[in-house]
């Protein structure tokens, strides 16, 4: 049997209208009435907040990650280590002693469930790279002492967990040298098993492949790991003169890295060699984040650079933040569209669309902005200068629904229409 679309019908979301041309004039006030019904049905709610929250710190604060969606910690200058139980809206102080009495800089923090590491200086008097560790959610805190790390002695910048046991680290060592360390143990105990040439920066994952990326002595220096960080090999790069700042791994086997003087580099085979790809910003970019096809990096001068194909080519935003001369310092995708950047002066920008389109968010802050968090429910942090810690509940857009109460108006009125609509017809 053929079923044949009845004439005249038009749908409106969920609703479907019957029209003929006799009542043409009720049919165009139902779609009215249907689509207002159908738009009324939830109210978005209004624009993205930040409050600021009590740190119990006024050093400067580096990172902040979350472990669960109401475990979070913060690191940064003069060892500083703080804590949230409640998703960042209050703080405790967890800041660690320090075997040797110094109060090196944590630069950065990252978790695994339960396990949070921070990372951060080389300690004075021969001892060794700060490196801190929490297995209860940032309860509390303890020194990775000497006896349990190599002897790199090195200033470590950033680090990631690979898998939920791998670990790494890498900074840089007393005369620039590059250091990567690696702990197998969720950073109970650590390794170092790759030294380079110049110091390190920044490293990301994804899947089994590792990258880290860094300064340009006397080439930039590329580094890679195809086994979760367990073996390492130097990258060849494409000599492009430049320190690079920040990795993204974009896929398991591509991943993208940004420097100075605007130069992108990137790898299609898993980091061992890397080109140089077309930049159309000369501005120092600090940061970059994405998902598999979408990549943001930002930089010196509100400098906002995005790719639509996996950092293949890399294009201008259609509406960048306003022209000035703020750095913005980190960028996250909080959601598959969504993108945050933070800089100084406290400057927040937000984009809806991958990066194309970015608007300015009220902040609450002239303190300079260097880190971003989110929880995945969101909830979303950002951290900066004097212990400035901020909040945002809202940078998700939900809907509110219509109160119950208020919705029989509505359906009153389209039935009241619908039975008009219903005796015209007839009467047709």
């Amino acid at each position: 049997m053929t079923y044949m679309k009845r004439q005249g019908a038009r749908s409106v979301g969920a609703l479907s209208i019957y029209c003929n041309s006799s009542a043409s004039g009720v049919c165009v006030n139902l779609i009215k009435i249907a689509v207002l019904t159908v738009s009324l049905a939830s109210i978005p709610v209004g624009a993205q907040t930040w409050s600021q929250r009590t740190s119990t710190t006024a050093d400067d604060l580096f990172d902040v990650a979350f472990s669960t969606a109401s475990t979070a910690a913060s690191v940064g200058a003069n060892s500083v280590t703080i804590a949230s139980g409640d998703g960042g809206t209050t703080w405790s102080d967890e800041t660690v002693t320090f075997a040797g009495g110094d109060t090196p800089d944590l630069n950065a923090v990252f978790s695994s469930a339960a396990t949070i590491v921070g990372v951060g200086q080389d300690q004075m008097g021969g001892d060794p790279e700060a490196v801190i560790t929490s297995n209860d959610y940032g309860a509390t805190w303890v020194e990775v002492l000497i006896a349990n790390l190599p002897p790199t002695d090195a200033n470590l910048n950033d680090g990631l967990f690979v898998t939920s046991t791998n670990v790494v680290a890498v900074g840089d060592a007393m005369g620039g040298v590059g250091e990567i360390i690696l702990s197998v143990d969720r950073g109970a105990s650590w390794t170092n098993p790759l030294s380079g040439l110049a110091g390190f920066n920044a490293v990301d994952s994804r899947g089994a492949l590792v990258v880290a990326v860094g300064d340009n002595i006397p080439t930039e220096m590329l580094a890679y790991s195809q086994d979760s960080g367990l073996t390492w090999l130097a990258g060849t790069g494409p000599g492009a003169g430049q320190n690079m700042n920040d990795v993204a791994a974009a896929t398991t086997s591509s991943a993208v890295a940004v420097g100075q003087a605007g130069v992108i580099l990137r790898t299609t085979d898993s980091g061992v060699n890397w080109a140089n790809i077309a930049s159309p910003t000369a501005d120092n970019l600090n940061a970059i984040d994405g998902t598999t096809s979408f990549l943001v990096a930002v930089g010196a001068n509100r400098a906002v650079v995005r790719s639509i194909d996996s950092g293949v080519n890399w294009i201008l935003p259609t509406t960048p933040p306003p022209v000035g001369v703020s750095a913005l310092n980190d960028v996250q995708f909080l959601a598959s569209s969504i993108v945050l950047a933070v800089g100084d002066n406290g400057e927040i920008y937000s984009s809806s669309d991958r990066g194309d389109v970015w608007v300015t968010q009220t902040s609450t802050t002239t303190e300079d902005l260097l880190a971003i968090a989110y929880s995945g429910f969101n909830n979303t942090l950002v951290v900066g200068t004097t212990g400035m810690v901020l909040q945002s509940l809202d940078q998700i857009p939900t809907s509110a629904p219509i109160p119950f109460q208020s919705k029989w108006p509505l359906v009153l009125l389209l039935v009241g229409a619908g039975l008009v609509a219903l005796r015209r017809l007839r009467m047709a």
